[in-house]
């Protein structure tokens, strides 16, 4: 069985479903240690990651009405602060390829809100890069 790359994952969406059940499947997949909020806030998502210091983040692209790309502010913010984790960004949107150019660190995943794409990029298997 493949294993992940990443010990501590942290899953932040506005959708307490989503908040509740991607902990379960990345427990049945083989995460080690995972950490979960629902939150409609951006500071509050941004104050829990650097809390929790988590190896990668499952991220929500729109946390808020307010604010169209919560998800690219939070991860912008993060390499500001250096964060050395990875970052995944899920999203329903249509328009993955420009929300990729909007995020200024180089690495970022954004595999749409397909679980399944979301697993393979803990288990390094994925092409949403780029």
């Amino acid at each position: 069985m493949e294993k992940f790359l990443y010990n501590k994952v942290a899953v932040i969406d506005d959708n307490r479903d989503v908040a509740e059940f991607m902990p379960m499947l990345l427990g049945s997949k083989g995460a080690a240690e995972f950490f979960s909020k629902c939150t409609r806030n951006k500071e509050e998502a941004l104050q829990f990651i650097l809390e929790h210091n988590p190896d990668a983040i499952i991220l929500d692209m729109h946390l808020t009405d307010d604010e169209e790309y919560d998800g690219i502010w939070i991860a912008n913010q993060l390499s500001k602060n250096s964060f050395s984790g990875k970052v995944m960004i899920h999203s329903g949107s249509g328009h993955l390829s420009e929300m990729r150019k909007l995020i200024r660190l180089s690495d970022v995943h954004i595999p749409g809100k397909d679980f399944d794409a979301v697993v393979r990029c803990l288990f390094g298997t994925c092409n949403c890069t780029g």
